[in-house]
């Protein structure tokens, strides 16, 4: 028979940006972070994937070919880390028969756009939807953090608030926000997220990661309750800048930010001081920036897309702005 005409479900998951970043385990077995974390879902960079029953041998993985999807070659690391989190669900869930999970991403993997918590959100969806499960997106989201951390805020919108083992959907004032990403290089990260987590505990800035943390989370959610954009990205700003000092002060110190991605940062501070507003910047672990705009400022993303179209792949959720 053949093995795509078996029992087969399909899902997508979402990338979402951290405006307040995760980074560092309070608990490594469970995906616990230190601190809490703020984030907006990106549903235009997603993951599909299609999970289904095999005939014979053991779970594989395979790369998924549709139109619109980027190749991907998983690692031996990464593939055998993406079955092993199907296989546990497949046996929480009482299914002892083997699986093919194919899967794919509409951006680069590996490249810190959050292409593991896209991932693993969608093989949760998948297999839950395989198994004809009934569990919340509350219960998938914490199943999920176990493969994936940041994979359990890819399970509501717009914003998604993760504490510990509270993980809560948020609005604001602010409305919906337009996003978008400069490539600055979309190659496998030569630092995966996981170590990273690892090894920014050996900084001397660790210590005090998690009381920043939970300030500029207070400040943020006060910021974004009232309107304030400016504040939003003072506030955003100072974080990321806070998380790439703990990778460039680790032992031994890394960095994902490069000369490029520097200097794309300083245009948009340059963007801000010109016309005292402009995005919300952010950069996740990797040398990509990441720029969140009001519905208002759709003219001034344009102007930015134009700026980078030429010399980098611009991800944006709105492709056709004018």
């Amino acid at each position: 028979m053949n093995e795509l005409a078996r029992a087969s479900a399909e899902a997508q998951g979402f990338a979402n940006i951290a405006l307040i970043k995760y980074m560092g385990k309070r608990d490594s077995g469970r995906n616990v972070s230190v601190n809490p974390s703020l984030s907006y879902t990106l549903p235009h960079l997603k993951t599909t994937v299609v999970v289904s029953d095999a005939v014979s041998g053991p779970d594989r993985w395979e790369y998924l070919s549709r139109a619109g999807n980027v190749a991907l070659r998983l690692s031996p690391e990464g593939e055998r880390r993406f079955l092993g989190y199907v296989r546990k669900l497949c046996d929480l869930w009482d299914h002892p028969q083997s699986v093919l999970v194919r899967s794919a991403n509409n951006f680069p993997a590996d490249a810190g756009i959050a292409s593991s918590a896209s991932s693993f959100s969608a093989a949760t969806k998948a297999v839950a939807a395989l198994l004809r499960r009934h569990e919340t997106a509350a219960q998938l989201a914490r199943l999920s953090r176990a493969g994936s951390g940041s994979s359990c805020r890819s399970f509501f919108a717009p914003w998604c608030m993760w504490d510990g083992d509270t993980i809560d959907a948020l609005d604001f004032p602010v409305g919906d926000l337009l996003h978008m990403v400069v490539i600055v290089d979309g190659g496998r990260k030569s630092v995966s997220s996981s170590d990273a987590h690892l090894r920014v505990t050996t900084s001397p800035r660790f210590a005090g990661r998690q009381d920043r943390a939970r300030v500029r989370m207070g400040q943020l959610l006060d910021a974004l309750t009232h309107s304030d954009w400016r504040s939003a990205y003072e506030i955003s700003w100072a974080e990321f800048q806070d998380m790439h000092e703990l990778f460039h002060t680790s032992d031994p110190p890394f960095r994902y930010r490069t000369p490029v991605s520097d200097r794309i940062l300083q245009e948009c501070a340059d963007l801000w001081a010109m016309h005292r507003d402009g995005p919300i910047v952010t950069m996740d672990a990797g040398p990509n920036v990441h720029l969140l705009f009001r519905q208002d400022q759709k003219a001034m993303m344009s102007q930015v897309r134009e700026r980078y179209s030429p010399s980098h792949r611009v991800l944006s959720s709105e492709p056709d702005v004018a």
